[in-house]
């Protein structure tokens, strides 16, 4: 059996990654996330081959050369990219694969990669204000540069195949697990 690739993104603090850990901790026999390269610093509790490969720019340079990357970008002064190996190995193996992308990443696949593409959105403007704010790591300089990315981030949702709002995590939730788990039992669900 062949896995199915589905790309997540969606500004940052809008909940994308809380919300697929949650999926892959339900359903870890069929549903994995795929780990990104960044050469940013772990956060607190992140762990290097789990949350993400933690690489210098020196490696990620070389890896870029060496096309490893399916998807590659730089955000908020920091590379990131989405090895080819990585998420093959994962298809091959018959899992349902979700990559947790920022929206650059993911409109350069959009091009040129099948798969299904899902954008979260925050309620609101003021809403994903107060969610950034509230990350200890997040100084304010960089809290206001997260919201103009994020605006711009939010004017191409309309070029992802699911929009979910997450307005409330369970309900937000439940959508995602509705398009994903739905649609391999057959339930194909166009709008949430």
């Amino acid at each position: 059996m062949v896995g199915k690739v589905y790309i997540i993104s969606g500004p940052s603090a809008a909940g994308k990654t809380t919300l697929v850990k949650k999926l892959c901790h339900e359903f870890p026999s069929s549903v994995a996330q795929s780990v990104s390269c960044t050469t940013r610093k772990p956060r607190s509790g992140e762990i290097d081959g789990v949350d993400y490969y933690f690489i210098d720019e020196k490696q990620f340079m070389l890896k870029l050369q060496k096309n490893e990357f399916i998807e590659h970008a730089k955000v908020f002064h920091h590379y990131y990219g989405t090895l080819s190996k990585h998420v093959e190995d994962l298809v091959n193996k018959g899992f349902i694969v979700l990559l947790v992308i920022d929206v650059q990443g993911a409109l350069q696949l959009k091009k040129v990669y099948k798969a299904d593409y899902i954008f979260i959105a925050p309620p609101s403007m003021e809403e994903l204000k107060r969610r950034i704010e509230k990350r200890s790591q997040d100084a304010p300089f960089n809290m206001e540069e997260r919201l103009k990315v994020a605006v711009e981030e939010m004017k191409h949702k309309d070029l992802y195949d699911f929009v979910i709002v997450n307005d409330n995590f369970d309900t937000a939730y439940q959508q995602l697990k509705a398009i994903i788990i739905g649609e391999e039992n057959g339930e194909k669900i166009k709008s949430i």
